[in-house]
């Protein structure tokens, strides 16, 4: 089994290293063999050059004890690698697992059910080539964060790939000039991701009666498409992103008037009403309406309404209309928020109103940022509307 540094455990992948030194030094280390499964012991056999059937024992935890009792080095290994696949997202393993792996490999992985055995993968990847294991980190932390559009303004003619190949660790940290510090650079599908750690809100701590003062971190991810005209942006303050990502490509382009600023798209009423009778009638298959919030309803008083289910609104709400004054749809500037099912996800969509045109936002947290994509693009290509994540409004 391949062995890594301390320093490409921490730095690079930000795992508790010491702890996993404890837990290997202390005697119930093999509770952690209980994490293993077929497919998992099958890849620690194959990173061992060990034959599978001649290990001992009636069970995967005692035959994981009868081969690592003198590998200890390859123990460590082990449970930093499981420590690292915890709390991993399923579709950033099996992305990367995909496109790296041998089909031999990948198919090794697949558990009884037919689905990836997600610890069997990461061990399979290490194996195949550590760095791979940055990419599930960057891909986990992309998927994980909402992501807010920025674009460069103005638009400017920028050779293809040409970002992509001035984007080094020592070029960005000059670019930065010290206000971040460079976590990571990396090309992934075409697009470059840099993760980067700075200072967030202001913090205070107490120590031997006195008060010290300093920041909390914060982790920003700038993922930049092969046209740096545009990039998602995710972190605590999207104004620090977008800030960072200006110098980068000042940096580059050695122009100053460029700035990365917030995507404001406006979608006309019309354009928001035609996705609501959609909905009400139940006509876009992709996108069952599952909650409905009406602010200043007819009722006494104006009171807000909201109606939820777990499947569609749509028979339901054609019901409510026959039996109402009017229908709850017939202004969309009295709708608060709603919800849609997509790809088994609830997302959240809320209509920011300026006039009689609003700034369409969704909550992707729930959604990969493959589902993200296809989301927006949904939108985009059946609807006309541009939808932009709640995220940016947060944290702008």
């Amino acid at each position: 089994m391949q062995t890594r540094s301390k320093s490409f455990w921490t730095k690079e992948l930000l795992t508790d290293y010491p702890k996993c030194e404890a837990i290997c030094a202390s005697p119930d280390v093999a509770v952690q063999f209980r994490r293993m499964t077929q497919p998992s012991f099958a890849a620690v056999c194959s990173a061992l050059s060990v034959d599978e059937a001649s290990v001992d024992g009636a069970t995967l935890e005692e035959r994981c004890q009868e081969i690592f009792k003198n590998r200890k080095a390859a123990l460590l290994q082990l449970v930093l690698l499981i420590y690292f696949e915890l709390g991993k997202r399923k579709i950033a393993i099996r992305k990367v697992a995909e496109d790296r792996l041998s089909p031999a490999d990948l198919a090794a992985c697949q558990s009884v059910s037919g689905e990836l055995d997600t610890l069997a993968a990461v061990i399979r990847l290490f194996e195949a080539s550590p760095d791979d294991l940055v990419e599930v980190l960057l891909r986990h932390v992309d998927d994980c964060r909402g992501h807010a559009p920025l674009l460069l303004a103005p638009k400017t003619r920028i050779a293809k790939d040409g970002f992509a190949k001035w984007c080094t660790a020592a070029k960005v940290r000059r670019a930065l000039k010290g206000n971040a510090d460079v976590h990571r650079i990396q090309a992934v599908g075409g697009r470059s991701f840099v993760l980067l750690q700075a200072n967030a809100d202001r913090a205070s701590v107490r120590v031997d009666g006195d008060v010290v003062y300093g920041y909390h971190p914060q982790w920003i991810l700038l993922n930049f498409a092969a046209d740096p005209n545009g990039l998602r942006a995710s972190g605590k303050s999207i104004k620090d992103a977008a800030t960072f990502a200006t110098a980068l490509i000042r940096a580059f382009t050695k122009k100053r008037d460029l700035e990365y600023v917030d995507e404001k798209v406006l979608t006309p009423r019309d354009k928001v009403a035609a996705l609501l009778k959609a909905l009400k009638l139940g006509e876009d298959e992709r996108l069952p309406l599952v909650e409905l919030k009406v602010a200043e309803t007819f009722l006494k008083g104006a009171p807000t309404v909201t109606l939820a289910g777990q499947e569609s609104l749509a028979e339901g709400l054609q019901d409510l209309d026959d039996r109402l004054p009017y229908s709850l749809l017939r202004d969309p500037q009295k709708i608060a928020s709603f919800k849609v099912l997509f790809r088994k996800h609830r997302v959240g969509i809320k209509l920011d109103w300026v006039d009689a045109s609003c700034v369409v936002r969704y909550a992707d947290s729930r959604l990969t940022g493959d589902e993200k994509d296809e989301f927006v693009k949904h939108l985009q290509d059946d609807y006309k509307i541009k939808v932009i994540s709640t995220e940016k409004k947060s944290s702008a």
